[in-house]
């Protein structure tokens, strides 16, 4: 927890002041995370009780410190005491990170750490809103006691799964939050319905999912968009690209842009005024399938993905759903004659097929 301490000018702090209002506009577009903030931070503790955390300076997680002082070879969180507060969450070349502040002996500092060091981050973030009080603990690994609880009527966001019990995201007094465990079963009982183990999707989602599933059926479209046909409707000629550019078009009511040129084939030249990158991957071929399945765990049915393929080529699918398993898509031209279909990829397969993937959200989120 100690670390080399200097005097910060003026410029320096006005420097970090402004980098924790930026890192919003770059982090990944997860439905929990998105509320936080440096005034709305998350108080959460590590997944593991002993041992240490290294800290470090920026969201490459590559040199050892904190954003306050810079490098060090001697900052650590202590895993047992140091209670954290989570101000962000995002991705950064197949990392992912979040900006936390940890106390030491004078005052807290701010940091970067790896996002698997306080959550799996492997559930849907779904809102919300709890029926009933119950309780909760500060590790999976320990009981839940009267100490921490989601009262009636509190936003709840689902955040991670681990065995029974569910992580989850809640209001505390003031203007803070809590990430912390409670029951499955409480959960269920208050905030699912108790007739299910997985949270729904939002409103937004389920219209756009249904939309999908209809288009995919033939019941939407007059079957131009039905799968075991060709695609032959608008931008046909654009093949995969042009399948999904219009699907997206249908969902959200805008263009998407332009797919950039190699190596870049895995992005999009997108406008920041309607579109959102939810994460970026640029080397898969060292990514494991824990990484790009925590990139999918944040996408929402309707994104847009852009993939290079390992031949170099790139291709683009609609995203459907994900799960610990795989990846499942709205797609086309895989058989090189414009062919629609719905796939399911496991992460090893996708691993082997992609060299890199970018995945986006449309801002305004909502079936148009």
């Amino acid at each position: 927890m100690k670390t080399t301490k200097r005097i910060l000018s003026l410029l320096l702090a006005l420097a970090i002041l402004c980098s924790m209002f930026l890192i919003s506009s770059s982090a990944a577009s997860t439905t929990a995370f998105d509320i936080l903030s440096s005034s709305r931070y998350a108080k959460t503790y590590t997944l593991s009780s002993s041992g240490t955390t290294i800290p470090y300076t920026s969201q490459s997680l590559s040199t050892r410190g904190t954003v306050t002082y810079g490098a060090s070879s001697t900052s650590y969180i202590d895993n047992r005491t140091d209670e954290l507060y989570l101000i962000d969450v995002g991705v950064s070349n197949g990392k992912y990170w979040a900006y936390v502040s940890y106390p030491t002996s004078s005052k807290r500092v701010y940091a970067y750490i790896p996002l698997s060091a306080i959550s799996d981050n492997n559930a849907s973030h779904a809102k919300t809103t709890s029926t009933g009080t119950f309780n909760c603990s500060l590790r999976s690994s320990t009981s839940v006691s009267g100490s921490y609880y989601v009262s009636k009527g509190d936003t709840v966001y689902l955040v991670a799964t681990s065995g029974s019990k569910y992580q989850i995201l809640y209001p505390t007094s003031g203007s803070a939050y809590r990430l912390a465990w409670c029951n499955a079963s409480d959960y269920n009982k208050y905030c699912a319905g108790g007739t299910t183990s997985s949270p729904s999707l939002s409103d937004a989602e389920q219209q756009i999912y249904d939309r999908l599933q209809n288009m995919a059926n033939g019941s939407y479209g007059n079957g131009v968009y039905r799968t075991g046909t060709r695609y032959t409707g608008e931008y046909a000629n654009e093949q995969c690209k042009g399948f999904a550019k219009k699907v997206h078009m249908v969902l959200f009511g805008y263009n998407i842009g332009s797919t950039k040129s190699k190596p870049n084939n895995y992005q999009i030249s997108i406008s920041s005024s309607n579109t959102s990158l939810v994460g970026s991957i640029s080397d898969l071929s060292s990514a494991s399938n824990t990484t790009v399945s925590n990139l999918f765990s944040k996408a929402r049915a309707g994104d847009f993905i852009q993939v290079r393929r390992s031949h170099s080529g790139s291709h683009s699918m609609i995203f459907l759903s994900s799960d610990a398993n795989g990846v499942t898509v709205f797609e086309c031209n895989v058989d090189g004659k414009n062919g629609i279909q719905i796939a399911t990829y496991s992460w090893s397969k996708f691993l082997s097929s992609n060299a890199a993937v970018s995945v986006y959200t449309a801002k305004d989120y909502r079936l148009h």
